[in-house]
């Protein structure tokens, strides 16, 4: 994989800041990284981007990947400083899939009535499918150009 830089390599979603004067949901951005792999571009994301989305920090995620609950990144890059990579998709559709569960309180996916079970069934299920489905667009669109 060789590293790129083209526009359109970042993702925007809801974060929660807990720190006054502005407590409450907030959109935040965060800049990817576009690699080559197998011809196409695919714009990667570091674990810390797929906790923000959580609202988790990366320890936890890398917890529940060693427990078997989490899938495993297959997404392996050449950097010292990050092991776990994600696609854009995979972040929104773990976003979305958490958003949906917690109705919007930000609270409840922090509580025992989370269902954590659910959540982690329902990722394990779109995970690799939307990223094979990224690929997939990236490879045609780079053979129709």
């Amino acid at each position: 994989m060789s590293k790129r830089t083209v526009a359109n390599n970042e993702i925007t979603f809801k974060v929660w800041n807990s720190r006054p004067p502005t407590i409450g949901f907030h959109d935040a951005t965060f800049k990817g990284r576009v690699y080559v792999v197998h011809g196409a571009e695919l714009v990667l994301f570091p674990i810390s981007v797929m906790a923000a989305a959580l609202g988790r920090d990366r320890e936890t995620i890398v917890g529940w990947e060693q427990d078997g609950r989490w899938p495993k990144s297959k997404w392996v890059v050449p950097d010292k400083r990050c092991k776990r990579w994600y696609t854009r998709a995979q972040i929104l559709s773990v976003f979305e899939i958490h958003w949906e569960l917690c109705k919007g309180d930000y609270g409840l996916s922090h509580s025992r009535h989370f269902p954590l079970p659910e959540f982690f069934k329902r990722v394990k299920a779109i995970f690799h499918k939307v990223d094979a489905e990224t690929v997939r667009a990236n490879k045609e669109r780079s053979a129709s150009q």
